[in-house]
């Protein structure tokens, strides 16, 4: 989901900062994916990878397949119940989440 698509109580139960406006809300992670063996829960918001800001998932999915390869080790920064975090992630041909 793009996170500036959430409803206002959506955003107040996910304890974000209202100094985040933009970033991929995690909707579901797989397991044996990428993002669940960096650590990544449903409800993450994801809101930079390797220091890019991400605005919404097109502008993700745009980065992610014109910028990185297979194999390569990510930075992702996100927030979890408010906290701001950060996980390395490494690209795989599987699906990121």
């Amino acid at each position: 989901y793009d996170f500036s698509q959430l409803p206002a109580s959506a955003i107040s139960q996910l304890k974000i900062p209202s100094n985040v406006t933009t970033g991929l809300v995690v909707a579901q992670i797989s397991n044996n994916s990428p993002g669940n063996a960096a650590g990544l829960q449903q409800g993450d918001i994801i809101t930079a990878v390797n220091g890019y800001k991400i605005k919404d998932y097109v502008d993700f999915t745009t980065y992610l397949y014109s910028k990185l390869q297979v194999g390569q080790t990510v930075k992702i920064d996100y927030y979890r119940n408010g906290a701001k975090k950060s996980t390395h992630l490494t690209l795989s041909g599987k699906t990121f989440s």
